[in-house]
């Protein structure tokens, strides 16, 4: 089986990491002979994201052929066309509604047998709940592909059309991705965890609206507390002038799951997430997780169990996330024991051989893998 990724991104992000993660997995199992990716070259904001270049970190990873365009929509499909000619796959897989759109239109220009295709929509788009010019492109867009994999109920709950495509719509959970094997967790001294704190709150992820870093910012400045901010995008600049004093900057970092593991909590004011992997990843490292109510957060967190869910207010926040500073050193071990089990819903083998299943189904192929 021979798979290609069309993805509408230059950046190594969640979407991208999965995307190489999985690929990996596929063809150390062998079910997947090779895997090629269709990706942007890079585009620098401010010089600061060259350190995460998708170009640059792909080659770590078992993806035998890249593809690179540029941001100007007819060259990437017809990127997306060569890449079908060339590398011939059996399935493609779109990450996105620009890359499923580019798929679609270079297969349009494609005579003779063509690839199956698979979407996976990662983000539960606010404009996707009711009907709209947007909405109606991504319905249409998404009635042509052979499944679609939605990677949360929030996700799928977010779509007004989700019962005219539910035949072909699946959800699949993200997976962990991180460098700690599930299985040791167990094993680990939660007190000495408890001790090794050096942050209080630390923000992972892109510096975009969506994310909210200045609600981060604005809240940790008032608690006085020690605070981190890992990542990097177009918010940097302006959140790094007013807050920088108060707030670290740490830029893109490979090693996010060490800062995490030095780190009470991870506070996450998304306005909208499709899943949010960044939570399991905290998880994973004994760091608690704090976020605002977006659709679907609660089968990832479960109040006062695996985590905390905290209203829309700064003053709110404020007022909750400080007495979840100060009674950290009597609630945490409770919540820290409740991880490890948690986490065995986000294996990153069921979530491949789930995978395989789809891409097995698409081009014909039932057998079974174990």
């Amino acid at each position: 089986m021979r798979i290609l990724h069309v993805i509408w991104s230059a950046h190594l992000s969640g979407a991208e990491k999965l995307i190489l993660h999985v690929s990996d997995e596929m063809v150390a199992k062998k079910i997947a002979d090779q895997v090629a990716l269709v990706l942007l070259t890079e585009v620098k904001r401010n010089g600061q994201d060259k350190v995460n270049s998708l170009s640059s970190l792909v080659g770590n990873y078992k993806v035998v052929k890249i593809y690179k365009s540029s941001r100007n929509f007819l060259e990437y499909v017809l990127t997306i066309k060569h890449a079908i000619k060339d590398f011939k796959p059996d399935v493609i897989h779109s990450h996105d509604y620009r890359a499923t759109i580019g798929t679609l239109v270079a297969l349009f220009l494609l005579f003779g047998n063509k690839p199956k295709h698979v979407v996976t929509v990662h983000d539960a788009h606010p404009f996707i709940k009711r009907i709209n010019l947007k909405s109606l492109v991504a319905f249409v867009t998404l009635s042509f592909p052979d499944v679609v994999i939605v990677v949360s109920e929030g996700v799928f709950q977010q779509m007004w059309f989700r019962k005219l495509l539910s035949k072909k719509i699946k959800i699949v959970y993200n997976p962990y991705l991180g460098t700690r094997k599930l299985e040791d967790l167990r094993n680990t001294s939660l007190e000495k965890v408890i001790m090794s704190k050096e942050y209080d709150f630390v923000f992972v992820g892109r510096l975009v609206p969506k994310k909210h870093p200045e609600i981060f910012c604005e809240v940790c400045s008032r608690l006085g507390a020690m605070c981190a901010v890992v990542g990097d995008g177009e918010l940097r600049a302006q959140l790094e002038k007013k807050y920088g004093d108060r707030v670290k900057f740490l830029g893109f970092k490979k090693n996010v799951e060490d800062i995490m593991l030095r780190t009470k909590f991870l506070f996450l004011p998304s306005e909208y997430e499709g899943f949010g992997l960044v939570l399991i990843e905290a998880m994973a490292n004994f760091c608690i997780p704090v976020v605002t109510p977006w659709i679907g957060v609660e089968k990832i967190i479960e109040q006062g169990k695996t985590g905390y869910i905290v209203q829309w207010e700064i003053d709110s926040m404020t007022q909750e996330l400080s007495k979840l500073l100060h009674e950290y050193n009597t609630t945490a071990k409770n919540l820290l024991e409740n991880f490890p089990n948690h986490l065995k819903n986000f294996s990153l083998h069921s979530y491949v051989l789930e995978i395989a299943k789809i891409y097995e189904t698409v081009i014909g192929n039932n057998s079974k893998r174990r």
